[in-house]
């Protein structure tokens, strides 16, 4: 009997079955008994607040280590996040546009093959007040916003009846984007913020959604892949100058 431990979403090492009861219930372990001193200064080294997730069976606990270093921490147990979720409006255009950079930033902006320049020139044209209005505005765009006392913790864009070549549909919504802010990974705002899209295109007659997925994201292939969706082919996602390939995905509703 075991426990899967992630850090920061990814899979960093086994709970043993002694360790199980303290784990799961006060998380009074020694983290360097289950994973290595270089995963958790690789975890610190971004700067980000740094999770730790522990799983058995159907029980699942995360919480924060906080501190400067792997040498120097202490484990916060986090309560249970409680998240809403609704759908925007365009009074919410100049909170969105603001996440939507900030969190856009915070995934893309550190990655070594992303350029500076070809970065800023995207997002100047995609998280503008203007181009964030005139998405709102139309009809076809679906807004959510996740929400935690209050404050905007992430948010979806969904896209009703666009299609690409690959995927198979003929009442087809396009999942847009789904990103949640840094300091809430890992309370679920993305497992949230999916169901939520599925929900609604369940609601409104979809029968498969779809997606692009960077070739170079893993983390939010598997993301995708444990909720459904299956690689179907691949198309360009034009950053500035650069011609990035993305994986398309789909599952059906």
């Amino acid at each position: 009997m075991s426990a899967e431990i992630k850090l920061n979403g990814e899979p960093v090492g086994i709970l043993q079955a002694d360790e199980i009861a303290f784990g799961i219930s006060n998380l009074s372990w020694d983290p360097y008994r289950s994973f290595s001193h270089l995963q958790m200064a690789k975890a610190f080294e971004t700067g980000s607040p740094v999770f730790l997730e522990v799983s058995h069976e159907n029980k699942s606990i995360r919480v924060r280590l906080v501190g400067h270093s792997p040498n120097h921490i202490r484990i916060e147990r986090l309560a249970e996040a409680a998240i809403t979720i609704r759908q925007a409006s365009i009074d919410d255009a100049k909170p969105l546009t603001d996440l939507a950079y900030t969190t856009f930033w915070d995934a893309f902006a550190h990655h070594p093959k992303n350029a500076p320049d070809d970065l800023n020139h995207y997002m100047r044209q995609a998280f503008s007040l203007e181009q964030i209005t005139s998405e709102l505005a139309d009809e076809k765009n679906i807004f959510l916003l996740a929400e935690i006392e209050g404050e905007l913790a992430g948010y979806s864009k969904l896209i009703v009846d666009t299609i690409e070549p690959g995927i198979t549909a003929e009442r087809p919504v396009e999942l847009s984007r789904l990103y949640s802010q840094q300091k809430f990974l890992g309370t679920g705002v993305g497992k949230m913020l999916m169901a939520a899209c599925l929900e609604w295109a369940k609601s409104n007659g979809r029968d498969v959604m779809w997606l692009g997925v960077w070739e170079f994201n893993p983390r939010a292939q598997r993301f995708y892949g444990k909720n459904g969706f299956c690689v179907v082919g691949k198309h360009t996602f034009q950053l500035g100058s650069d011609p990035q390939t993305d994986l398309l995905m789909q599952r059906e509703i």
